[in-house]
């Protein structure tokens, strides 16, 4: 996936997130996506628990279903940098 995504973290601490990606499925079809994102700020962990809404859309067929609609999640980001990600239709 290509992702170009700006990130600002508020003077309370907050962070909100939005960008623009375009990624290249495992059977080679090609998804555009819009997302925005917010969290309060690291826990106690150190993560940080964002959560998100992301509007896919393509000419694909066989990914039609996920043009106009929105799906919401989470999308984590542990100290390390890695990251896990849950969406829900």
């Amino acid at each position: 996936m290509n992702w170009t995504y700006l990130q600002l973290v508020r003077t309370d601490g907050s962070i909100y997130g939005t960008g623009d990606g375009v990624c290249t499925t495992e059977c080679g079809q090609t998804l555009h996506l819009k997302g925005s994102g917010s969290a309060a700020g690291p826990d106690e962990n150190g993560s940080i628990p964002m959560r998100v809404i992301n509007h896919y859309h393509t000419n694909s067929e066989k990914f039609a279903d996920l043009n106009g609609v929105a799906l919401v999640g989470e999308y984590d980001v542990k100290p390390d940098g890695t990251t896990a990600m849950k969406l829900w239709h």
